[in-house]
């Protein structure tokens, strides 16, 4: 019997831009894939639509992103036409929610707690009926849902990656910035530790920290900005922004502070125009950053912590330069993926095979 050809029907389900990286390993592979956007239908037209592409196209494995919602079509389809795919792509998104607080409903309403107990179920139903995934990190691969599973890492890469490192003016305030969800309440205290962190700093320095992102946490946030600006520290929190490329450039150091991440796009774009980093000290970010990186990583993960980096960074200026070069250089690391792409297109042959 002739072997099945290699065809990928990518869906997705979101307009976030997930399959970017993955596609990015399949053209560079010579993989030949589909591109099934359903981010603007309905459930059962998504169904029929997924449906019909399988059948069209003929293809060999079914890729999908924004596993939330796949999982909840999963238990409907399964049980009238059968097995939907085969591998399923990862990102952070799945695993924040069941290590949060918001398993607990803090400071939730009734209608969210049953939102977030629906998703954790269908989650659950999803990583069971599931044989292959293709995760963005190995530090997923270790969580207990998938250490038994069949996996292959595709790490999200940057657009675009600054060629020469930055160099840091000593004249002016020395201009922070973070990125971060603040529906996460264990991401909206890492902004705090970071806002106290400014604040320590300013006592030698003029210190401007902006922070973007929305959330339900945005309103406190917005009040524990005013409680700390003094007369050498302005906060500015922005809330949501569609494009904050302009912000990552007009930075001089990239600070952040969670315990609920396991591979920060918000990290990936600072190191790309060659930010250097401030971070507490957590598996996810040593494997996104590197060695070079992780060891000069902030252990306690305190205020304190934070602003001693904070301060030899803004004041040694070679210093400064050289972690420039270090993030670009991971960057451009991360961005190799000629190797990753040929053993992409044998671990998904495999997979071929083990379906015939």
């Amino acid at each position: 019997m002739s072997a099945k050809p290699l065809k990928l029907l990518l869906v997705t389900f979101d307009q976030r831009d997930r399959h970017r990286s993955l596609v990015e390993h399949l053209r560079h592979s010579e993989i030949v894939y589909e591109l099934l956007d359903l981010s603007n239908k309905r459930v059962f037209s998504s169904l029929s639509s997924i449906r019909r592409a399988q059948k069209d196209q003929q293809v060999s494995h079914t890729i999908f992103f924004g596993l939330e919602r796949v999982v909840c079509l999963w238990m409907v389809y399964s049980r009238i036409v059968g097995k939907l795919g085969q591998v399923v792509r990862l990102g952070g998104d799945p695993f924040t929610v069941p290590r949060s607080r918001h398993k607990r409903g803090q400071s939730l309403s009734a209608k969210q707690k049953l939102k977030f107990r629906f998703r954790l179920l269908g989650i659950k139903i999803g990583l069971r009926a599931t044989k292959s995934f293709i995760c963005v990190s190995k530090t997923l691969m270790k969580i207990p849902e998938l250490n038994s599973k069949n996996s292959f890492v595709v790490p999200t890469i940057p657009r675009h990656i600054t060629k020469v490192p930055r160099s840091l003016s000593v004249n002016g305030p020395l201009n922070l910035l973070t990125v971060t969800n603040l529906n996460y309440i264990e991401k909206y205290e890492g902004v705090l530790v970071v806002i106290e962190a400014a604040r320590k700093l300013s006592d030698y320095r003029d210190v401007h920290l902006k922070i973007a992102g929305g959330g339900r946490w945005l309103s406190s946030l917005r009040q524990q900005a005013v409680l700390a600006e003094g007369e050498n520290l302005s906060v500015d929190v922005t809330g949501f922004m569609k494009n904050i490329s302009d912000c990552y450039s007009a930075a001089d150091i990239f600070v952040y502070h969670s315990t609920l991440d396991s591979w920060p796009n918000v990290l990936i774009e600072a190191m790309s125009v060659g930010l250097p980093i401030v971070v507490n000290k957590i598996p996810e970010f040593e494997e996104l950053l590197g060695m070079e990186i992780s060891k000069n990583l902030c252990g306690s993960g305190d205020s304190v912590a934070f602003a001693t980096r904070l301060a030899l960074l803004s004041r040694d200026t070679e210093l400064y330069q050289m972690q420039s070069g270090i993030v670009l250089a991971r960057c451009h690391e991360l961005l190799s993926i000629s190797e990753r792409s040929a053993k992409l297109k044998g671990w998904l042959l495999l997979e071929t095979d083990a379906q015939r």
